[in-house]
């Protein structure tokens, strides 16, 4: 079984990857931007879908994008590929945290609904992700939102295991 810790460094270690083959090529006209968590502490399962701090760590930010307040900013107008994950813990039974995407504050129609903790048996870790493109204008902020489709117990995002990608096309 792959650890979540094997999973998060996989999906860095892909994203330094596209960042060197970028630089290496010209940079094929293509920017990105990808942010962690580091809050440990935010319910992220709420009754309400909710905006997640996820800016706390900076793996990647070029010019085209800025930091911020929850998520990133867009500094152009375009099209961009919106990626957020989620990566929690709990030990409430049979909770279910879904994630999607918000630009401007305005949700988006794709949301990842796969997390499940069954809290048995040393079960209480689970993932979620929602991808799309998304339309932005310059001075847009993208955030990853998450809702608790199973309210209740309180639960928090791992470490760095949540991320927020975005790739200028």
């Amino acid at each position: 079984m792959t650890s979540f810790s094997d999973i998060k460094a996989a999906l860095v270690a892909i994203g330094n990857d596209m960042k060197t083959a970028l630089a290496s090529s010209g940079g094929g006209g293509t920017s990105i931007a990808q942010v962690r968590n580091t809050d440990t502490s935010t319910n992220i399962n709420g009754a309400s879908w909710g905006d997640r701090p996820v800016n706390g760590i900076t793996d990647f930010m070029d010019a085209d994008f800025s930091l911020g307040t929850n998520g990133i900013i867009c500094n152009f107008s375009g099209r961009v590929k919106a990626t957020a994950h989620i990566g929690y813990t709990t030990i409430g039974a049979r909770v279910s945290v879904n994630v999607g995407i918000a630009v401007a504050g305005v949700d988006q129609p794709v949301k990842g609904k796969s997390g499940y903790v069954r809290a048995a048996s040393g079960h209480n870790e689970a993932t979620g992700t929602a991808q799309q493109y998304i339309t932005v204008l310059s001075g847009d902020e993208v955030t990853l939102r998450t809702f608790g489709e199973a309210v209740g117990t309180a639960t928090v995002m791992d470490n760095g295991g949540c991320i927020l990608l975005l790739e200028r096309q």
